[in-house]
């Protein structure tokens, strides 16, 4: 397996090892061991590996049942289950939990709701953009509120009308997306004469195409910026596809920056790609190799120069913001406005950066939560430092 493949994976040293009990439940579902420890995982039905229960260890019996509606299994979903489990742990009253696995077949969802409904449950989450898609173009409100989880941006996709409006449904929606405008804002900061941007993307995943690389894409445009689109066709090609595209778009860039030293390569959040960030960062050369995905700058080589955007550990804690709210009666799921996560999520690899020779404004360095030292060594995580030496 190619040490690329792992990268989705937040730090991917926290969720590599699986537990004894990850083991017994359906490969599609993993948690990293500090949320294991917490929690009580089985199957309900022995037969049934698509459907595990979690209630929290040494806690009375759950006076509310929530339901965790996956398409598949992705490391991303791993982060965010971790994530908000940990968040429920901390809770007075921490519900039961299903986690369940539609298998991206709308049938299946339907009797998923209908399960759902009958046993009770009082909040539903949406998690990854396949399951939101499935929730949204259903005709009927879905009979339990739900909150939406590590999924694209809703404005673009046409499921929300605006950022500060509810939904007036019964889903609550967030973004895992940074708002073009700072995204912007933040590529200009680090490149104050940029000229020219190739946007790495998989023409496959349609919610990356149609909320990060077409936004980004016409946003640069609109201030002179050359943006070169260049979509692999799925996981199985990407690496033959970059091979081919990635040389083909960076000459296109030096029609406007001969040198490309005021030029940048932005991977969208498109797994067939950023599983690709050793070849990404060979076929780069001098220019700049960021990504929207924090998870994307990690230690050692495997890893972008710089990262800005949203980590699926801050959208899943501002989704379980949004379920506390509902699950209170704060907030109707159809009233609560867009959930985006501000200011962004800045990662730093040094080891990269001093390759290449790319300053990184004092600004950007003070706000980033994760550095990475001029060896590719953890220096600061989760915003705070580490110990240096032995």
């Amino acid at each position: 397996m190619r040490a690329a493949t792992l990268l989705i994976l937040l730090a991917l040293a926290i969720l590599t090892p699986r537990t004894e009990a990850s083991e017994r439940l359906g490969d599609w579902f993993r948690i990293a061991p500090e949320a294991a420890a917490l929690w009580v995982a089985d199957l309900p039905d022995p037969a049934d590996e698509m459907r595990v229960r979690l209630r929290l260890k040494d806690a009375p019996e759950p006076s509310r049942l929530i339901y965790v509606v996956y398409p598949r299994k992705s490391s991303a979903y791993d982060i965010a289950m971790t994530t908000l489990l940990e968040a429920f742990a901390a809770r007075a009253d921490p519900p039961g939990i299903i986690a369940v696995n539609f298998a991206k077949d709308p049938a299946r969802g339907e009797a998923i709701l209908r399960e759902a409904t009958a046993g009770g449950a009082a909040l539903g989450f949406a998690m990854g953009s396949e399951t939101v898609e499935w929730l949204t173009a259903r005709t009927a409100e879905p009979p339990l509120p739900f909150v939406t989880i590590c999924a694209k941006d809703p404005v673009p996709l046409g499921q929300i009308g605006g950022y500060r409006e509810g939904s007036g449904r019964n889903i609550a929606f967030t973004s895992l997306n940074l708002l073009v405008d700072v995204q912007v804002e933040h590529l200009k900061l680090l490149k104050p004469g940029l000229k020219g941007v190739a946007i790495l993307t998989d023409q496959k995943n349609v919610s990356a195409v149609e909320t990060q690389a077409r936004p980004i894409a016409e946003a640069l445009r609109q201030i002179g910026v050359e943006a070169v689109e260049v979509a692999v066709r799925g996981p199985e090609t990407a690496r033959a596809d970059l091979e081919r595209l990635l040389p083909a778009a960076l000459e296109r860039l030096r029609a406007v920056d001969p040198e490309l030293r005021e030029s940048l390569i932005w991977i969208t959040g498109a797994t067939a790609v950023f599983a690709e960030i050793g070849a990404i960062n060979r076929l780069a050369g001098v220019v700049p190799v960021l990504s929207v995905a924090p998870e994307v700058v990690q230690a050692g080589e495997e890893s972008a120069a710089l990262s800005i955007g949203v980590s699926f550990e801050s959208n899943a804690r501002l989704a379980a913001s949004y379920a506390f709210k509902v699950l209170s009666g704060e907030a109707a799921a159809g009233e609560l406005p867009v959930g985006v996560v501000s200011p962004p999520d800045i990662a730093i690899n040094f080891l990269h950066a001093r390759r290449i020779g790319l300053s990184i404004p004092f600004s950007l360095f003070e706000a980033a939560s994760a550095i990475y030292g001029p060896e590719g060594e953890p220096a600061r995580v989760n915003g705070r430092s580490l110990p240096q030496g032995g």
